[in-house]
């Protein structure tokens, strides 16, 4: 019947279009990180719930409502999710790989991070001579309390979180 197939095409659009959506949020190697969370892993999310939004696994080390980090299972994601209380807090990028939403990846130069950010604030790296913090403001009321952080050696960037406050201002991680 003609209406059949019409009702069949469109539910097939419509399960397509879902399917689509899913493939789209599946979080991996070209991913974006930024203050909201890592591709469709947002700040805030449960490990679970990462997992689904993400469509990736997730490893790592520790348990309870402490904090830990957990990365994900493919390796070409380079990232790391720091959890406190369960849920996902920040994003760290130890290594060259994934770009901010900035455009800044690890190892960019120290002047890339300053000429893509305006009324960066910047302080002395706690442990690195010569090393800064740049720290990139909020942008509108709903992220007050999320921040963009790149630490640099002076020259290259070495290290970047982004997640909410306070945790993403933590230098030694969950120590």
């Amino acid at each position: 019947m003609p209406g059949r197939a019409v009702t069949a095409g469109a539910a097939g659009a419509a399960v397509l279009g879902v399917c689509a959506a899913v493939a789209a949020a599946k979080v991996g190697s070209a991913s974006v990180v930024s203050v909201a969370g890592l591709g469709a892993i947002a700040i805030g999310m449960t490990e679970r719930q990462a997992e689904r939004a993400g469509g990736i696994a997730l490893t790592g080390t520790g348990s309870g409502p402490g904090c830990r980090y957990v990365r994900p299972a493919d390796r070409a994601v380079r990232a790391e999710l720091m959890l406190t209380g369960g849920r996902i807090a920040r994003v760290d990028l130890v290594e060259r790989g994934l770009r901010t939403s900035g455009g800044v990846r690890v190892g960019d130069s120290d002047a890339s991070v300053r000429r893509r950010f305006a009324n960066l604030r910047v302080e002395p790296a706690k442990y690195v001579v010569g090393g800064f913090f740049e720290e990139v403001p909020p942008r509108g009321r709903g992220d007050r309390n999320r921040r963009l952080i790149f630490e640099t050696d002076g020259k290259r960037v070495t290290y970047v979180r982004a997640g909410r406050l306070p945790e993403v201002r933590w230098v030694e991680r969950c120590g």
